[in-house]
């Protein structure tokens, strides 16, 4: 994608270099180049997604901006003033591709941007904060302050589902096929069961998240509350359990407290991993000879970053005062993602 941002000199980082596809060649190297994007708006951005060439990012106020082409960011109306923490995209048919997004934030509230640009409101029923989303083919959840759980249904319908938990529930990670684990603060793990018959889900909390590894049946989650970060990997020979990111190491060290992170996304295609957070931070995470890395990027930003997501050639981070950083990498060719894939 072509930035849109003003900066004659955007931020460079070399990263690692792609594997050779021949013994003879010399691997190519990364580069990573963040520019900052003019939002056109102050407010907070929490979270950010990309639907193929749709990238849209929302916040506080109700605030949803759309990446356009030829234009920049555009902003739309969401048909709210309440302050927005997730965004997921969600396909409309049941077993269909993304083709909407659907926002949960403070106070209940839901917003569904439809296939044909516009924002439809949703009543769910709760007053509780929405957190975070979750969804997979035909199983679309919100869930949040207080423990609450809901499901979305195809018709925009919402209902709850009853957790057994008071705990402030804010990331998810399938367990296995049709077991679903969300988790929140003080390391509160609820156990979803989607019968395969009926499709009902069933939930109840399992012993809570305590310092060292969870079990490994927990994969790719990063999950912040003040004391927990944590995070997992696929590898050749298989699982690594999920493991707090202390455990990564940074300059021969331990990696930043927990509470200065905020958000991370693996790029599907280099399998590397960006983790955003307060003042600015950015880290940078990769494998290395089944060693995990994390690296500390020191950007020229200052605001708290909520959001991150990094697909292929092209990544964005948001944050506070309307911050908007788009991520192009140089050197990950379309003719290279498949040799790096995984």
């Amino acid at each position: 994608m072509r930035s849109f941002g003003q900066d004659p000199a955007p931020f460079r980082l070399e990263g690692r270099a792609l594997s050779a596809m021949r013994a003879c060649d010399a691997p190519l190297p990364i580069v990573y180049r963040f520019e900052r994007e003019s939002s056109g708006t102050t407010v907070p951005l929490r979270a950010v997604s990309m639907v193929q060439k749709l990238v849209v990012a929302v916040g506080d106020r109700g605030v949803a901006l759309r990446r356009e082409d030829g234009k920049g960011w555009q902003r739309e109306a969401t048909g709210t003033t309440k302050d927005l923490f997730a965004l997921v995209p969600v396909s409309t048919g049941p077993m269909g591709e993304p083709d909407m997004l659907l926002a949960v934030g403070a106070h209940g509230t839901a917003a569904a941007r439809m296939p044909d640009g516009t924002w439809r409101i949703e009543e769910t029923g709760t007053d509780e904060d929405l957190l975070g989303l979750y969804h997979d083919r035909a199983l679309t959840l919100a869930f949040g302050a207080g423990g609450v759980i809901l499901r979305r249904f195809g018709n925009g319908n919402w209902k709850p589902v009853p957790s057994s938990s008071t705990a402030d529930l804010h990331a998810f990670n399938a367990c296995s096929p049709h077991r679903l684990c969300v988790l929140g603060s003080a390391g509160a793990i609820v156990e979803c069961d989607q019968a395969q018959t009926a499709g009902e889900l069933s939930c109840k909390p399992r012993p809570p998240f305590a310092d060292g590894d969870l079990p490994a049946d927990f994969i790719n989650v990063f999950h912040r509350d003040p004391n927990v970060v944590i995070s997992s990997e696929m590898t050749a020979v298989g699982m690594i359990p999920l493991s707090v990111w202390k455990l990564w190491r940074r300059d021969g060290n331990s990696a930043p407290p927990a509470d200065a992170m905020e958000a991370g996304w693996q790029n599907k295609w280099s399998g590397d991993r960006l983790v955003v957070g307060r003042g600015g931070a950015v880290w940078h995470g990769w494998l290395e000879k089944d060693k995990r890395i994390l690296e500390r990027i020191k950007l020229p930003v200052r605001e708290d970053l909520h959001g991150a997501v990094f697909d292929g050639a092209d990544g964005f981070l948001v944050g506070d005062q309307g911050t908007i950083l788009h991520v192009a990498v140089e050197g990950l060719g379309t003719e290279r993602m498949e040799l790096v894939g995984g």
